[in-house]
């Protein structure tokens, strides 16, 4: 199985709690050593392009493939969440349409992870895959980390734009992504109250935070995964 995951953080810039989940997230399934992994994420400053960590499991070297995308002002940053929250969602979106363009010309599954405006990467990529001569049926899983619709205080007519754009992708995210894992069970009343049109039971998967151990968090992931296979 060759499986792409995608947010914003990647090794060498890891910013929050959620970036610590990704980074465990993906050794964990790189003790399986008959699938291949990716992680998309946003480049910044002088980070490499692309690179190969190393992993031994079981008297087995594992490479996980690390690929960044580098927006306009990526070299010019020390974190993907520099700058000011219209200069953020500018660079979000520059990275999503990198991402997606990247996605067409690859074969694998596709599991993005985060909030906000890189959930959009769902409706892209259905929208682009549909439009080109090869129609791409594959299916895109989202690991909704919060809503940042909900967080961002809207004081001005920038601000009431971002939310609108937040509102998009997040409902975007609930009507094209294919399977929808939540960590928190109180997010699935938010979504039934927020998009009450695009909300659909039968995609929600619950998959708790894992405490000590990650076994159960990782068979529950690699079922959901096989059953797209």
């Amino acid at each position: 199985m060759r499986l792409f995951l995608i947010n914003l953080q990647g090794p060498n810039c890891i910013i929050n709690e959620e970036g610590e989940y990704i980074n465990q997230l993906i050794h964990e399934l790189a003790k399986f050593p008959e699938d291949e992994i990716s992680l998309l994420c946003l480049g910044v400053g002088d980070l490499v392009e692309q690179e190969y960590i190393k992993l031994k499991v079981k008297r087995k070297k594992i490479s996980i493939n690390i690929v960044r995308f580098f927006t306009k002002d990526s070299k010019s940053i020390k974190s993907p969440f520099d700058g000011t929250i219209q200069e953020q969602v500018e660079r979000f979106k520059e990275f999503v349409d990198l991402v997606v363009k990247f996605l067409d010309l690859q074969k694998g599954q596709i599991h993005v992870l985060g909030r906000g405006i890189i959930l959009d990467i769902a409706r892209s990529f259905k929208e682009f895959a549909s439009n080109v001569e090869h129609h791409d049926p594959r299916k895109v899983l989202i690991s909704l980390f919060g809503m940042d619709s909900v967080d961002l205080s809207v004081k001005s007519e920038e601000d009431a734009k971002i939310f609108s754009q937040l509102k998009k992708a997040e409902e975007g995210a609930l009507e094209f992504g294919d399977v929808i894992i939540l960590h928190d069970q109180t997010l699935e009343e938010q979504l039934k109250e927020l998009y009450p049109d695009v909300y659909s039971q039968e995609k929600i998967k619950y998959i708790p935070p894992p405490k000590d151990d990650w076994t159960d968090t990782i068979m529950k992931y690699r079922e959901i995964y096989r059953s797209f296979i």
